[in-house]
């Protein structure tokens, strides 16, 4: 990835039917995106939804443990979902 011009990731956990609480491998994968974009602080764009699969709460233990990768989370739904993190500090830094 070193040898690739990226400026941040987008994540479509819905479309790309992540399963990260199942799947070894998506959660390494995962991890790794995380690990990548902290590293250069870099954006992490995650479409959300109400689907169960894109709830912005179902990554919130990345956002704290990679601190210095900026999240996106686009559509932020559900909207209650979003607005508690917010007020917990999950996402603003």
């Amino acid at each position: 990835m070193n040898e690739l011009d990226y400026g941040g990731f987008k994540l479509h956990p819905y479309g790309n039917k992540w399963d990260f609480e199942n799947d070894g491998k998506h959660l390494e994968i995962l991890h790794k995106v995380f690990d990548y974009a902290d590293r250069r602080n870099f954006p992490i764009l995650i479409h959300t939804g109400e689907s169960g699969v894109d709830r912005p709460n179902r990554f919130e233990r990345f956002f704290g443990e990679y601190k210095n990768a900026k999240i996106i989370l686009a559509h932020s739904r559900p909207v209650n979902e979003t607005i508690k993190m917010l007020k917990k500090g999950s996402i603003l830094r």
